[in-house]
């Protein structure tokens, strides 16, 4: 009698309801990075934006050698704040401290701004420079290149983006590597002799 080889018989091989269910995981865990993806793009978009047109406008106006420099480098980096920063609020996620309000470390800058506009005329302008390089220095709230009505949103859409991301990676990274960890995945036969 000849015996049917396993192969021949259909063992072995995956059946078009298993490579498709492995195709559906594959898709699946491409979106859940491709979503993850898009987040931090986002989130990095903003923070390079407040970066070039906030800090280093501070930058170059604690650094200013005149008045008149120093007030054009803080008046670029106050109208940007204006027009895309809340200037009021707390950063905090769960709690709100004195390094995250947002309110008093934009009141510290208006309070620079006018320091230099009424010592503009001041024979010693490098005490003038002086006296204002500690609130150009200070750093900036954290998070607050995300601050706005939507900061918390930011925030957890951040921890979901990384779970999802996450996920994804182990579905792509199961289906590639063969095995199924998650999902349905038939037992196969026994066989009695």
């Amino acid at each position: 009698m000849n015996a049917i080889s396993p192969m021949h018989a259909g063992i072995g091989q995956p059946s078009l309801e298993e490579v498709l269910m492995r195709i559906r995981y594959s898709l699946a865990g491409i979106v859940l990075i491709a979503a993850s993806a898009t987040w931090c793009a986002g989130r990095m978009w903003r923070a390079m934006a407040f970066d070039e047109n906030v800090t280093q406008n501070l930058l170059m106006a604690s650094e200013a050698s005149t008045v008149a420099s120093a007030i054009l480098e803080l008046d670029l980096a106050l109208e940007y704040l204006q027009n895309n920063v809340p200037t009021q609020g707390s950063t905090g996620i769960f709690w709100e401290g004195k390094r995250d309000d947002v309110g008093v470390w934009y009141a510290s800058l208006l309070e620079a701004r006018a320091v230099l506009e009424v010592d503009e005329t001041d024979e010693r302008p490098a005490l003038v420079l002086e006296q204002v390089r500690p609130a150009l220095n200070r750093r900036p709230p954290m998070g607050i290149s995300v601050h706005g009505a939507h900061h918390q949103a930011w925030f957890w859409g951040g921890c979901m983006s990384f779970i999802l991301g996450f996920l994804g990676g182990f579905l792509v990274l199961s289906e590639l590597d063969g095995r199924r960890y998650i999902g349905f995945r038939p037992r196969p036969r026994s066989r009695k002799y």
